[in-house]
């Protein structure tokens, strides 16, 4: 079963295992997909290219969020939006 995670929960610090060969490692070791369309990240296992991890892409109400949080990534996005709005 493919998990879906935030983009700010534990994406970067959880050991993910693929339910159909067993191997095991970080998302940033597996093959990645964006679908534009629907918003969403697809992590795929390496060996098998199985689905691993869904992780859909932050609104702007989760990204203030996770910066009220002090999470570096999302208080870098926020001053991306803001530079964009200038």
């Amino acid at each position: 079963m493919t998990t879906t995670i935030g983009w700010f929960d534990r994406r970067r610090r959880e050991v993910f295992t693929c339910p159909a060969c067993g191997w095991q490692g970080l998302l940033e070791a597996a093959d990645s997909e964006l679908f534009e369309r629907s918003f969403l990240l697809v992590y795929r296992c390496p060996p098998c290219d199985g689905p691993l991890a869904h992780i859909p892409l932050p609104d702007e109400a989760e990204i203030r969020r996770a910066a009220r949080r002090g999470d570096a990534e999302a208080l870098e996005m926020i001053q991306d939006m803001e530079r964009a709005s200038e």
